[in-house]
């Protein structure tokens, strides 16, 4: 999971602009290759996410922990298109009129933020984790 972070935070901004770029050059290969790695940026971590929340709870708490955690990502990015607003004025200097960087952006925050979370959650290896109780 640390390394889809560090991967995703990493390679958002050349997989955006290749979306963009494709465009600027109309080729429909360079946005397929664009869109196929931006999907998997984003997907690849995404599907290790129930994997991590599943070692997060203890049994008897694995189905709402999960279920909460898994869904608590709408509370933030369902508000996404407001904080994009004030978010492209301030990246403007940088990018013009090319909005890439600010879908970048959010792509890089997100790997940071699960990154971070990741890194300093608890190791469960070898750990039974029918036993664990919650505290």
């Amino acid at each position: 999971m640390i390394i889809s972070a560090i991967v995703s935070a990493v390679l958002a901004v050349p997989a955006y602009y290749v979306v963009y770029y494709s465009a600027v050059v109309r080729s429909v290969p360079l946005l397929i290759l664009g869109a196929l790695l931006m999907g998997w940026l984003s997907q690849w971590p995404w599907g290790l996410v129930p994997v991590y929340l599943s070692e997060r709870f203890a049994t008897q708490r694995r189905g709402s922990g999960v279920g909460f955690g898994y869904s608590s990502g709408i509370f933030i990015s369902a508000w996404m298109p407001l904080y994009s607003i004030p978010l492209y004025g301030a990246f403007a200097a940088i990018e013009g009129t090319n909005i890439w960087f600010t879908a970048a952006f959010w792509l890089i925050l997100a790997g940071v933020v699960y990154g971070i979370a990741a890194a300093i959650g608890p190791e469960t290896i070898g750990v039974d984790l029918r036993i664990v109780r919650e505290r």
